[in-house]
């Protein structure tokens, strides 16, 4: 997994420049799947207290739960499109360890649920017969 998101973050537009915000969201594409993506971790890895890492992404106009919310909802759009991952794994890569509190984000951000979503956007192409 994480060979994957190393490829997909060189994929990312400004992938070759390095920002606090850039590092930021790369260290959450790498963390969320293991359930790590905390500022407290992101924070230690970049080698700096955790409000040190609130200071300098507010000077950048962000904070970390945008940051998050942002690695979120590009990741599970790709992951819903994609029928072999069941809704409770894309709960798990995308840190939540519990299918509700998922449902409630995905709900909060696309404002349906996640199986009203994919029964509607994510019908996978039914082969011919």
């Amino acid at each position: 997994m994480a060979r994957y998101a190393q490829r997909f973050i060189d994929t990312l537009p400004g992938a070759h420049e390095s920002s606090l915000v850039f590092e930021v969201r790369k260290a959450i594409y790498l963390l969320l799947p293991m359930g790590r993506a905390t500022i407290e971790q992101i924070a230690q890895a970049l080698g700096m207290n955790v409000r040190t890492l609130q200071r300098r992404l507010e000077d950048d106009g962000v904070n970390f739960s945008d940051l998050i919310n942002g690695v979120r909802r590009d990741l599970v759009q790709r992951y819903m499109n994609n029928p072999s991952y069941s809704l409770a794994r894309i709960g798990d890569l995308l840190g939540y360890s519990l299918a509700s509190s998922f449902s409630r984000w995905f709900a909060t951000q696309f404002g349906d649920t996640p199986a009203n979503w994919r029964a509607v956007h994510g019908k996978p192409l039914q082969p011919p017969q």
